[in-house]
């Protein structure tokens, strides 16, 4: 069984997309594949897990097949207990080798579980921008399903978040500031148009440490913002998870399963 990150504030890791790499001889069946994209990947815990308990190949740029894992894709349907579900969290769900019908089937699927609550983030806004308009037209109103950038410092901010907001298709949003590997400011404007914030540090071996400064500005404009506020760790598991004595723990409205 795969582990979930320390602070998870999700209940099920879901991963339908697996892959087949054609190493010449055959084809290697299984795992999940990415690529590094953002100073972000460096130490991608994904990748670890994948190396351990999956395929054991890199998120390196070799070509690979991604294709639908059908059993796993009929999980949430036959799940009656309502869950918060991380989508494809071991990889990106529009990363450039996806296949668009790959990717609708996906939202196919969470389109036929509602009694769900679907967490999708990327670090490839542009794609998701560029797709989720025709998904929105065939399948509808998605409004248990939540889109969502992850980012690492301002420069990724001021380009990934507006791009977030350009995609009005889908009612619920979300943004991942992990690793927080920068003092990040946010406009107030762009906050009030998010429906969530989620900041963590980046931990495991290796980790680049966070201020808890960067985390405190957040926070406050947050707070300001009337934007829901949740902070899942510091980069050592022993400094734990308090920002000035409080547990930072805030849900959207629609999360509070």
């Amino acid at each position: 069984m795969i582990p979930k990150p320390n602070g998870g504030y999700w209940d099920k890791g879901w991963n339908p997309i697996k892959m087949q790499l054609d190493d010449g001889y055959n084809y290697l069946k299984g795992g999940y594949h990415c690529t590094h994209c953002s100073p972000g990947c460096a130490h991608c815990w994904a990748e670890a897990l994948n190396k351990r308990f999956g395929n054991g190949i890199p998120y390196d740029n070799r070509e690979v097949r991604l294709e639908i894992d059908e059993n796993t894709l009929a999980q949430p349907a036959k799940w009656r207990k309502p869950q918060i579900v991380f989508v494809c969290h071991l990889m990106d769900l529009f990363h450039e080798q996806v296949p668009d019908e790959v990717i609708f089937q996906v939202f196919k699927a969470m389109a036929n579980a509602p009694q769900h609550r679907f967490l999708v983030l990327t670090k490839r806004p542009e794609r998701m921008l560029n797709i989720t308009p025709e998904i929105h037209w065939r399948l509808g109103g998605l409004d248990h399903i939540y889109l969502g950038v992850t980012i690492c410092n301002q420069q990724e901010a001021d380009y990934k978040i507006p791009l977030l907001l350009l995609n009005n298709h889908f009612k619920q949003n979300w943004l991942s500031i992990e690793p927080m590997l920068g003092a990040v400011e946010i406009p107030q404007e762009q906050l009030k148009q998010l429906d969530w914030v989620v900041v963590g540090g980046e931990s495991g071996k290796g980790a680049r440490p966070m201020h808890p400064d960067w985390v405190r500005k957040v926070c406050n404009d947050c707070q300001e913002a009337g934007t829901p506020f949740y902070f899942k760790q510091y980069h050592k598991k022993s400094e734990g998870r308090l920002l000035d004595g409080k547990e930072w723990n805030q849900l959207p409205e629609g999360l509070m399963l």
